[in-house]
C-alpha cells in the first residue's frame, strides 16, 4: 500500500503530489504539508481545506502557531460537547415532513438549497459554524432504517439456522450471535433481541430423532431511542481559524468558509 498526497488549488486543479509510505495516517500529513508549502512554494498566506480525517488538536495547534489558515470539520461525536446544544429537540424531524419542519431550526440561515448554518462561537483561535444539510439528514435517516431492515433479515435467517440445530444451544452464546451483529451495525443503542426457548426434534447423526433445546430471537426496536439516536442526523460542525472581525462582522463570511469545504 502507498498513500498518495495530493494538493489542488481552489479550482480543483492539482499542482503538487507525492507518494508517502503505506499506512501514513491522514492526520500526520499536515506536518509534511506545511514544510512543502513553506520551502518549495514559498507560500505564506493560504487557507488549507481538508477533511475531518486530518483533524487532531495537535494538527490544528500546529497550523495556528504557524499562522496558516484552515477550514475543516469536527467529528460527529464532538458536536454536542462543542456547541452545548440539546440536539434531542431535533430528534422528531421526519424526512417526509422536513420542508415544513425546517423552520424549527431557530437561529439558522439558509445558504443555497442544501445547507443551513448558524454561527456558534469563537473559542481561542477556533471559530465554529454549525451546519445542517437536508439531503444528508434524509440519507442518514434512510441508512438507519435500512440497517434495521437488514438486521431483521439477519435475525430471520439466524432463527432458521437455530431451528435446525443438531445440539442444544446455550442462551448466552446464542444471544452473542445477535449482539455482535447489532454492535457491528451500530444498532445496539435502540435495537435488542428477546430470546425465546424452543424445543425441536431433529435427526441425530445415527438417524434417530431427539429433542433439541434451542432459541429464536425476536427483534425489539425502541422507537423513542431510535429517534434519539438520529438527533444529529444532517448536522455537521465546521471549524476554521478565520476569526478576524471588523465592527462585529467576520472578514471571512460563513458562506466563504462553508462553500470551499
Amino acid at each position: 500500500h502507498v498513500v498518495l498526497a495530493l494538493l489542488v488549488n481552489q479550482n480543483g486543479l492539482p499542482f503538487y503530489w507525492e507518494v508517502l509510505p503505506g499506512g501514513t495516517a491522514d492526520a500526520k500529513t499536515i506536518t509534511w504539508l506545511m514544510e512543502r508549502l513553506k520551502e518549495r512554494f514559498k507560500i505564506s498566506k493560504t487557507t488549507l481545506v481538508f477533511d475531518r480525517g486530518m483533524i487532531s488538536d495537535d494538527n490544528l495547534e500546529l497550523l495556528e502557531k504557524s499562522e496558516i489558515k484552515y477550514i475543516s470539520a469536527m467529528d460527529k461525536n464532538q458536536l454536542e460537547g462543542i456547541t452545548d446544544l440539546d440536539f434531542s429537540r431535533f430528534s422528531h424531524l421526519e424526512p417526509e415532513q422536513l420542508d415544513e419542519q425546517i423552520g424549527e431550526l431557530v437561529g439558522f440561515t439558509r445558504l443555497g438549497g442544501d445547507t443551513y448554518y448558524r454561527e456558534m462561537k469563537v473559542e481561542g483561535e477556533r471559530r465554529y459554524i454549525l451546519c445542517f444539510n437536508p439531503q444528508l439528514f434524509k440519507d442518514q435517516r434512510r441508512a438507519r432504517e435500512q440497517a434495521v431492515d437488514d438486521f431483521q433479515l439477519f435475525a430471520k435467517e439466524l432463527n432458521a439456522e437455530l431451528r435446525k440445530a443438531k445440539k442444544s444451544r446455550q442462551r448466552g452464546q446464542t444471544y452473542d450471535k445477535f449482539k455482535h451483529r447489532l454492535e457491528k451495525k451500530k444498532l445496539s443503542g435502540f435495537v435488542d433481541v428477546r430470546l425465546e426457548v424452543e424445543y425441536v426434534k431433529n435427526k441425530a447423526t445415527e438417524g434417530s430423532k431427539r429433542e433439541i433445546r434451542t432459541y429464536v430471537g425476536e427483534v425489539v426496536v425502541d422507537e423513542a431511542r431510535k429517534f434519539l439516536a438520529g438527533r444529529l442526523d444532517g448536522f455537521w460542525l465546521l471549524v476554521t481559524n478565520h476569526k478576524e472581525k471588523e465592527r462585529d462582522v467576520f472578514h471571512v463570511s460563513a458562506e466563504q468558509a462553508i462553500i470551499p469545504y
